[in-house]
């Protein structure tokens, strides 16, 4: 009881300060993997299991993190990701929250982000090939077509995460892996392995007994399963989707038009985010775009510092650019419903 009190008498103290510095190191660690133990992250920063689990409740309990959830390469399992960035017309606030209920039913949808900004919405399908992507948007259309204004569909090439590094404070740039991108060999799984990736897409931190019981198996299958998953690198790890409503950092995108982008310079342009702290994922894309970067910032102030940093060093090969904030992500995941 008293190692509670304890424990709560801290947090009062660091929810007064919004994010102080332990609840910073929690967050990171849980971006940085979110299927650590609470051990695992208490012997990083120092602290006791039950302190960190009492964070962990507190930053779900505030809705300050909406889930923890899995990073697959669906690109091993056949799947292309298509953005689609449209603008409302004709759009009632009922009938847009109509929309995004709609997204949230389509099983190939894995994203869905309201926003201000070029673009009224994004949202993002996982398709096999075009054919099926067609289906899904005819679909919408004939739907939500009467409501929807202009609209332009990116092809996803590959992807950066640079992590939150603006949680933490020895933040130093540093080598980077692609999640997704390239050439990849596809894989052959079973309804098993994809049974349990769609539960691990919307709760990385299920222990195996949780996941056994959501995905109808038994707890010996899911451990070797998951085990195979890893082996194979379809199972990436995992990251922390934060509830921008609540969350103290707000969550805009910038879109790229770039000409003559020469593999030396998207190595730079790469990097250059890469070394920005606020940067947390770069987007190689095919369309409209040709590169989308995602950062999360204290204030306006902060972006504004990122742009006018951006196109005094690349204002070479920059033809234009667009960005947007967004303020709610109603569906985030990287694999399909099953």
């Amino acid at each position: 009881m008293a190692r509670q009190t304890r424990i709560e008498a801290e947090g009062k103290i660091q929810q007064e300060e919004k994010f102080g510095k332990t609840e910073k190191r929690i967050l990171f660690e849980l971006d940085r993997d979110s299927t650590q133990t609470l051990g695992e992250i208490g012997k990083r920063i120092r602290k006791s299991p039950q302190y960190v689990e009492y964070w962990i409740k507190k930053f779900i309990d505030e809705k300050k993190i909406d889930k923890f959830m899995a990073v697959i390469d669906y690109k091993k399992l056949g799947y292309t990701d298509y953005f689609i960035y449209l603008s409302f017309r004709a759009m009632p606030p009922k009938k847009e929250d109509e929309f995004f209920e709609y997204l949230k039913k389509e099983k190939q949808v894995n994203t869905a982000y309201r926003c201000y900004g070029v673009w009224d919405a994004v949202f993002a399908a996982l398709a096999k090939d075009p054919l099926e992507l067609h289906d899904i948007l005819s679909r919408i259309e004939e739907k939500f077509g009467e409501n929807i204004g202009n609209w332009t569909i990116e092809t996803h090439v590959g992807s950066h995460y640079f992590g939150r590094n603006y949680l933490s404070e020895d933040f130093e740039p540093k080598a980077f892996t692609p999640i997704t991108g390239g050439k990849v060999e596809k894989v052959e799984i079973e309804d098993k392995d994809k049974r349990i990736l769609s539960v691990l897409r919307e709760n990385a931190r299920a222990s195996t007994i949780e996941l056994a019981e959501d995905s109808k198996l038994t707890p010996d299958i899911v451990r070797y399963r998951t085990k195979k998953l890893r082996e194979a690198k379809i199972l990436l790890g995992a990251t922390l989707l934060p509830d921008y409503t609540n969350y103290p950092y707000m969550f805009y995108r910038i879109l790229l038009n770039i000409g003559r982008l020469n593999p030396e310079k998207e190595k730079a342009l790469t990097n250059f985010f890469a070394s920005k702290q606020n940067a947390f994922r770069l987007n190689r894309t095919f369309g409209k775009y040709e590169m989308s970067v995602d950062v999360e910032v204290k204030n306006e102030e902060e972006f504004r510092s990122i742009l006018s940093d951006l196109k005094s060093k690349f204002y070479d090969i920059l033809l234009n650019f667009d960005y947007l904030h967004i303020w709610k992500v109603e569906r985030s995941c990287y694999f399909v419903s099953v």
